[in-house]
């Protein structure tokens, strides 16, 4: 199982941690087309914003159809990024039971903590809550509300990050994955992995990954080599995994690897981002509205434009200064 961290700048008009809610001088940033997602508009209908809290809008991360792999060389697939129980409700107080054991997808995220730097050994001394996790399907990426906790951050040495978000700074995040393989985009035996994917038998597996886990192993006991293309771990990588990692070969392809079931376990609060995919979403900072200064025409054109204005009034009612090695882990 290989560990993946994908990073997403945020700052220089790139933010991606958004807060909530601000201080009164702040303000509700449109963008045209786009609406906010619906799960995230009834959230902040129902949401009274706690003195001790800061809430904040993450971009988690998006499909690598869409935004390609990130400089880690790692491609997730929109199917196992979007991959929910059939009865999800898209409510938060309904979906977080339903989540606990998936094995897989955007649902994971709700048993992930935030926390800084990837310091994710001891759950208790995250920072707070996935509050929600939700599938953007328009825009192909994984939208999380989070909760920062005044006491952890005291608790736990995280004043820096509570300090940095109610000011209205905007930290980069880094996701963390756990993946039980991933498969070359060069060489991967495409026939042979599909085959193991069909094996799949639900009395016996707990997910499609495991079936191609018990192929991989069959086949390497019986001659020696497993699908081609798979690697359980780094040590497994091959050439073009382990030497030309984002390159692109003289044929015109891209070296990089697809994380087909990855469970997430960890959204961190880091300093340095390097996700080229994390694009600016919107501030929910107050009332009023005004453009960001310095972007590109595209994205001023978005606005959330069906957040109703009773929506607005009761998300932001109240809101004073909360604003609002052998395993295969991959962080983001």
């Amino acid at each position: 199982m290989i560990e993946k961290r994908s990073l997403h700048c945020g700052g220089g008009g790139r933010e991606i941690a958004f807060p909530l809610f601000g201080k009164a001088q702040s303000y509700f940033e449109k963008t045209a087309e786009s609406a906010l997602l619906g799960e995230v508009v009834r959230f902040i209908e129902r949401l009274t914003p706690r003195a001790d809290a800061i809430y904040v809008l993450v971009n988690a991360l998006g499909a690598g159809e869409w935004w390609g792999p990130n400089v880690n060389g790692d491609h997730f697939p929109a199917r196992g990024l979007m991959h929910c129980p059939p009865n999800w409700a898209g409510d938060p107080l309904a979906d977080r039971a339903i989540a606990r054991g998936w094995p897989f997808g955007f649902p994971t995220f709700y048993s992930a903590c935030p926390y800084l730097h990837h310091r994710n050994k001891d759950p208790t001394r995250g920072y707070g809550e996935v509050e929600l996790a939700a599938w953007n399907d328009r825009m192909k990426r994984v939208e999380l509300v989070i909760r920062i906790d005044r006491p952890k951050c005291v608790a736990f040495g995280g004043m820096g990050l509570w300090q940095r978000l109610e000011s209205g700074q905007c930290p980069d995040v880094s996701m963390g994955s756990r993946v039980p393989f991933d498969l070359c985009s060069i060489c991967t035996d495409w026939d042979t992995y599909g085959r193991a994917q069909e094996s799949f038998d639900v009395s016996v597996h707990r997910d499609p990954g495991a079936a191609v886990l018990q192929v991989h192993r069959e086949l390497k006991r019986r001659s020696g080599n497993g699908i081609r293309g798979l690697s359980i771990t780094r040590a497994d990588y091959c050439e073009h995994t382990r030497q030309h990692m984002n390159a692109v070969l003289p044929t015109g392809q891209k070296v990089f690897v697809y994380n087909d079931y990855p469970h997430f376990f960890d959204i961190s609060f880091v300093f340095v981002g390097a996700d080229k995919t994390a694009k600016v979403m919107m501030h929910l900072r107050g009332k009023g509205a005004r453009r960001n200064e310095g972007r590109d025409d595209r994205s001023l054109r978005e606005k959330a434009a069906s957040l109703a204005d009773e929506a607005l009034r009761v998300g932001l009612a109240g809101a004073g200064r909360g604003t609002g090695g052998g395993r295969n882990l991959k962080r983001m």
